[in-house]
């Protein structure tokens, strides 16, 4: 259910924790049903749980690169253009000096 959770969220990056919590509750059920002796069952289920949160955490890491790259771009387009008019340093000092 948590790895569903993670996939679902993953897309908004907060899919990340319910992800991690999947893969350590499931590496905890795998010690359990090796202990077990083949009276807990579940092991096929495990290997979805991991790959559903795996999942989660990639596109969770894709969304990250994407939003890094694209403000890369933004930052490497506007390089170079001043973002003021040119006389914030002394606007205080000229007269009608957009006030």
């Amino acid at each position: 259910m948590l790895a569903g959770i993670g996939v679902a969220l993953s897309l908004f990056v907060g899919g990340v924790v319910p992800a991690i919590m999947a893969l350590i509750l499931a590496s905890q059920a795998e010690r359990d049903i090796a202990a077990s002796g083949g009276f807990l069952l579940g092991a096929g289920k495990l290997r979805r749980i991991r790959k559903l949160a795996w999942i989660a955490i990639g596109i969770a890491g894709a969304i990250v690169l994407a939003v890094v790259l694209v403000w890369i771009v933004g930052m490497a387009r506007s390089a170079g253009q001043t973002s003021y008019d040119g006389d914030v340093a002394f606007g205080f000092f000229l007269p009608n000096s957009g006030a």
